[in-house]
């Protein structure tokens, strides 16, 4: 939701905010990227960077490859609201929602 807000005020083109997007490096193993602004929802990445590595390879069928969040923006001192995430509805529901969106 910091991302959200962060691309919301420092980001977002106001007049055409499906067309925009803006990647953030959270660190060397996380990046995140926020999408949007249509209609108050925001799409929310968050995967690892190119070329990251793991110690095991068993350790690999338990890495999610990404997470994905659309949010609500309620508005001024109301924050956001997460509408659908991967985590908890599935990406399946979450490409789904973001479809129905207009991503």
């Amino acid at each position: 939701m910091q991302y959200a807000e962060i691309y919301r005020k420092e980001y977002m083109p106001l007049p055409n905010p499906d067309k925009a997007f803006h990647r953030f490096e959270n660190s060397r193993f996380l990046d995140v990227l926020v999408i949007g602004g249509i209609a108050r929802f925001f799409i929310v990445y968050s995967y690892p960077p190119g070329g990251f590595e793991v110690a095991d390879t068993d350790e690999v069928e338990a890495l999610d490859a990404w997470r994905g969040w659309v949010l609500k923006y309620l508005g001024p001192g109301s924050g956001y609201t997460v509408d659908t995430s991967t985590e908890e509805d599935g990406i399946p529901a979450f490409l789904a929602r973001k479809t129905e969106l207009g991503y």
